[in-house]
């Protein structure tokens, strides 16, 4: 009986350490998990303001570059007389 009981006692030790590092893992993995989650979350929100940023800006670029072609053309204009 001495010899199973000790290989009972090895393979409880093994189980034990198997869920410890289970356990670990699964805290390992859910530590990036919840970050991407926010990170997410965190575009969700922020989306739509980026968004209107971004037109916002085409929209000044375009009344700048008009505004630089209508320059340019005027000089133009004035050079060539």
């Amino acid at each position: 009986m001495g010899v199973r009981d000790a290989e009972a006692g090895r393979r409880d030790a093994a189980l034990k350490e198997a869920n410890s590092r289970i356990a670990e893992l699964e805290k390992n993995v859910g530590a990036p998990k919840s970050m991407l989650e926010l990170k997410d979350s965190r575009w969700t929100t922020c989306r739509p303001s980026w968004t209107k940023a971004r037109a916002a800006g085409a929209q000044v670029s375009g009344t700048v570059a008009a505004a630089a072609t209508a320059a340019a053309d005027k000089a133009r204009e004035l050079l060539a007389r």
